[in-house]
């Protein structure tokens, strides 16, 4: 069971990148185009819903890694674990707690931080890799 999650959590990656990558491309656009605005929380919705899944997976490994004794925890995946925790409340739903907050929220101002957040949670999704103990080539494969 351990392996099918590692497997899954894997290779959810790749979505989640190209996600973030597609976001941050759409925002971009839609910051220099001024394009309609119809688009901007579906595009944020449904990174924030890769970005979860992802989470989610991990946090599913690391408890079964706490039950399997063939696993060890070891300082590497909670310094992993903690920089995934500080991408998903704080970066990946800002936006949508932000355009709730304050309905009445400049367009540019949302799609700023629609630039923004995906910029963060690269940095954040590299340290967390790097967390690991490997190098930037646990991003692109293992």
């Amino acid at each position: 069971m351990v392996d099918f999650f590692l497997n899954f959590h894997s290779g959810w990656r790749y979505l989640v990148l190209l996600g973030t990558l597609a976001a941050l491309v759409y925002f971009i656009y839609a910051l220099i185009s001024s394009a309609d605005s119809k688009r901007d929380k579906l595009v944020m919705t449904v990174w924030a819903i890769l970005v979860d899944i992802q989470v989610a997976l991990g946090l599913i490994l690391f408890v079964l890694y706490i039950f399997d004794d063939a696993y060890e925890i070891k300082g590497q995946q909670i310094g992993h674990l903690f920089t995934m925790l500080l991408l998903v409340p704080p970066v990946v739903h800002f936006y949508s707690i932000y355009s709730k907050r304050n309905p009445n929220a400049d367009l540019k101002r949302l799609r700023t931080i629609g630039v923004a957040a995906p910029i963060v949670a690269l940095v954040l999704i590299v340290a967390g890799i790097l967390a690991l103990g490997g190098g930037i080539e646990l991003v692109f494969g293992s």
